[in-house]
Formats: C-alpha cells, structure tokens, sequence
C-alpha cells in the first residue's frame, strides 16, 4: 500500500471518527485508525561505548586507612591515594611539631 493511499485511508478513518456517536463505533474506527498512522520509532542508540565520567567520589575513611595500608606495605599509590597520605602525614608533621 502507497504512502498515500494510506493517508486518504486515514483521513477518511479521521472524518468517520469525528461524524460518529456510537462509542462501540468510534472505538472500532480507531483501532482501524491505529493500523494506518506511523508507529512510534525507538530512539537511536549511539555506537560506541560512551567515555567514562570523571566525577569527584567522596573519600571515606575506609579509603584512607586502605591508602595508608599499602603505602606502608610499599605498594604504588594511585594519585588520589597520594594526595590523601600527604594530607595525613602534613597533619601528623604539624601535630609534632607543635608539642
């Protein structure tokens, strides 16, 4: 069937949907109705995979007890890990040197 042989279809369907009273009517001619208008399409998903998000994650102190574990253990610390220790051992310094 024709694009717009559909249309006319439909349109027609539309005009019969307005002049009827009878609900059982109405209710049929619109089921009708829905077999000739477009159906809804699913959006379209990206290809790819979408690039992490970088977002700030709240340090706990479960994270900074594990960060000073392997800094003592002699294992590499990961950037944040390092910010974290220094921050303690800064704080440590301070604490003695004021005593």
């Amino acid at each position: 069937m024709s694009v717009s042989h559909r249309r006319a279809v439909a349109k027609k369907l539309k005009e019969a949907i307005t002049q009827a009273t009878d609900p059982q009517v109405i209710a049929d001619l619109a089921n009708a109705l829905a077999k000739y208008l477009p159906r809804p399409k699913q959006p379209r998903r990206k290809r790819g995979v979408a690039p992490p998000i970088n977002e700030p994650k709240e340090v706990g102190l479960d994270d900074l007890v594990a960060a000073v574990e392997k800094k003592r253990k002699g294992l590499a610390l990961t950037e944040v890990e390092q910010k974290m220790v220094g921050a303690v051992e800064k704080k440590r310094n301070e604490r003695n040197s004021s005593n």
